[in-house]
């Protein structure tokens, strides 16, 4: 198995596990849910991303802004499948 598979296996199951923690801790309801809309903002820290959140230039920002709020698991699942269609063009045969 070659590493860009890999990758996209990885991510996948990696969203969907966050995805059945989001879904399980919803319908739970406990105080101090921590998979409650799970994003990257919420695992490193806004302190630490200010000064991409922060680039004006071409609207960079509002892109770092858009992909550090999206839920993990959707971006995981993006990821995943950035690296599915590149595997399945550029993969060797």
């Amino acid at each position: 198995m070659r590493k860009i598979s890999l990758i996209w296996i990885l991510s996948f199951l990696a969203g969907s596990v966050l995805l059945v923690f989001q879904t399980v801790s919803s319908l739970i309801r406990t105080e101090g849910d921590v998979w409650d809309r799970l994003s990257l903002i919420d695992i490193i820290g806004e302190k630490y991303l200010s000064s991409l959140l922060s680039i004006s230039w071409l609207g960079i920002g509002n892109i770092f802004e858009y992909i550090f709020t999206m839920s993990l698991f959707v971006l995981l699942f993006g990821i995943g499948v950035i690296f599915f269609v590149w595997d399945s063009i550029f993969g060797k045969k």
